[in-house]
């Protein structure tokens, strides 16, 4: 909030602040745009998008010397307008500007079946034409500019709560709505209340329409959906008890995916594994797999191409990982069940007790897991290398509270990476893993974790600290 726009754009009454901003201007005295315009202009739209929830894109003007440029940032990227000379292109620069003065919300990037408040906080979200459903706060959003741009809302209507999702999707991927209709009488996943594609200016809203006329990849749609039960991240967890439980039900809901509906989810990560409450009468919650914009019909045409990989990085199987950036990979169940194990693995690393206590063990070989900026296969290369040497750098690092499940994550890592006798150099034998190549399923993976619950006290020994954190 500390990087100021040169010049900004407000209604009238409002005092400069990122929530209130119309729209921003960057001027430069040098000649020919200079890359660092274009990047501040995407820091200030980051910024926009961040602390604007309502906006679907974002309009700003560039000034270069004695020339400007439009520019519009969407969740396909940035468009600019070719540069134009001011004193060329003056009745063109007064247009703009009268456009952005006087234009409606809907024009600059705002959309109209999201009601904000006098503050710029959501109130209200239309989904298709009539259901209004009242915010009663904000769960989720995610911090990208550009791809899907997940924001979640805890929403009600009629007395009744829900989740509202509000997502930018391929535009020849199988919207979500379409998968949750196949999941209607299944547990442990969400069921679907309502869904529909947004609508702007009369037609669908979506990225196409800032670059007519213009050759372009990327298009996508934006789309709403409100499903239940409202959920609750995975890290709050009370008891180690709960955890197992819920990663129990995970794999069996993944199973009956893969088995009876013939469903693959292809994005299990931290974020998409979820707690709810199962029934009035059983006060235990229960594990909830959500998030199915990247799930594909197995042998089925009609999702994500299969040389498409999707997933989250530090969660994809190496496997995925390793095939990502160069060739085809086809995605398998047992892609998924490593992912599932990386999560728990997560969770034994990062906290060191129940309700979100988070652990502070210092760095680990793990850390690198999650740098954003290393390619596909630099990350496979360095989880095989931590992989390779488990017990040292992964195990020696599982905090105290979680010291009873280092055997659990023991099997768990033999089922996924069955080890299989050698030749070393000297001719003796050696304990060998294929990592590029896992050997998971379903029933080996419920095995361990079934032994693990049956084993577990239903109440922890450390007690309970109700300081909450991610």
């Amino acid at each position: 909030t500390k990087r100021k726009p040169d010049i900004i754009l407000l209604k009238k009454g409002d005092k400069p602040a990122w929530p209130v901003v119309c729209a921003v201007g960057e001027v430069t005295a040098e000649a020919g745009f200079p890359s660092r315009i274009r990047n501040t202009i995407q820091q200030k739209s980051f910024l926009t998008f961040a602390t604007q929830p309502a906006r679907r894109f974002t309009v700003s003007l560039a000034f270069s010397k004695d020339c400007f440029q439009f520019v519009t940032c969407d969740r396909a990227g940035v468009v600019t307008s070719t540069r134009v000379n001011i004193d060329d292109g003056a009745l063109n620069l007064l247009q703009i500007v009268a456009g952005l003065m006087f234009g409606s919300d809907e024009l600059i990037g705002y959309d109209k079946s999201m009601h904000r408040g006098p503050d710029g906080s959501i109130k209200s979200i239309t989904v298709g034409k009539e259901a209004e459903y009242t915010v009663i706060e904000p769960i989720f959003s995610s911090e990208t500019v550009r791809g899907r741009a997940t924001r979640c809302w805890r929403v009600r209507r009629d007395g009744k709560q829900y989740v509202l999702k509000d997502s930018w999707c391929h535009r020849n991927w199988k919207s979500e709505a379409i998968i949750l209709e196949k999941l209607v009488d299944m547990e442990g996943v969400p069921h679907l209340i309502n869904s529909d594609d947004v609508m702007a200016h009369g037609q669908i809203d979506s990225t196409a329409v800032h670059r007519v006329g213009l050759s372009y990849k990327e298009e996508r749609v934006h789309r709403r959906l409100v499903v239940k039960p409202v959920a609750t991240p995975l890290y709050t967890f009370e008891s180690k008890k709960e955890l197992i439980q819920a990663f129990v039900d995970i794999v069996k809901t993944h199973k009956a995916l893969c088995e009876q509906r013939h469903i693959l989810h292809r994005d299990i990560s931290l974020n998409n594994l979820m707690l709810y409450e199962h029934s009035p009468e059983d006060s235990t919650r229960r594990g909830l797999l959500i998030d199915f914009d990247y799930s594909t019909e197995i042998g089925g045409p009609n999702g994500p191409s299969d040389n498409h990989r999707t997933g989250t990085g530090p969660f994809m199987a190496i496997e995925v990982l390793r095939h990502a950036d160069s060739q085809a990979i086809i995605q398998k169940p047992n892609h998924d069940l490593e992912s599932i194990f990386y999560v728990l693995l997560c969770f034994c690393l990062r906290y060191n007790g129940p309700h979100g206590q988070r652990a502070n063990l210092g760095p680990m070989p793990v850390d690198k897991f999650y740098l954003a900026n290393e390619s596909y296969d630099s990350l496979a290369t360095w989880k095989t290398g931590v992989l390779f040497e488990y017990e040292d750098q992964v195990l020696r690092h599982i905090p105290p509270y979680f010291a009873d499940l280092k055997e659990c994550l023991r099997q768990l890592f033999d089922r996924i990476f069955c080890p299989r006798q050698g030749a070393g150099p000297n001719g003796d034998v050696v304990v060998l893993r294929a990592f590029h190549k896992n050997d998971a399923t379903h029933d080996a993976m419920l095995e361990v974790l079934e032994n693990t619950l049956a084993q577990l006290p239903d109440v922890d020994t450390v007690p309970p600290r109700t300081s909450a954190g991610k």
